[in-house]
């Protein structure tokens, strides 16, 4: 799109060390952004559609080849494991 890039896609999250009521996603992607670029994420499971993660820290990193986004989020009842449940993350990406 003109000097734009998009990326769109679907990543699983995965549950850190750090316990189920968190969730984390990677992303890598080839370097072609000029810029740094504009990450839009939506976190959501298919089977729970009653529990709800927020987003709580993002980064975008320079690998060389690579641009790496990796980001973090927690479930609005603070503290509460939900080990048994999948979550996905939708993501464009533009830069």
């Amino acid at each position: 799109m003109g000097d734009c890039t998009i990326y769109r896609g679907t990543t699983k999250m995965v549950i850190p060390q750090g316990g189920a009521h968190v969730r984390s996603g990677e992303i890598r992607l080839p370097k072609l952004f000029n810029i740094k670029p504009t990450v839009s994420l939506t976190i959501y499971s298919l089977n729970n559609p009653g529990a709800t993660f927020v987003l709580y820290t993002l980064g975008i990193h320079n690998l060389g080849t690579q641009t790496q986004i990796v980001f973090d989020a927690t479930n609005t009842d603070k503290g509460v494991a939900i080990p048994d449940i999948e979550f996905y993350c939708d993501y464009m990406i533009m830069g």
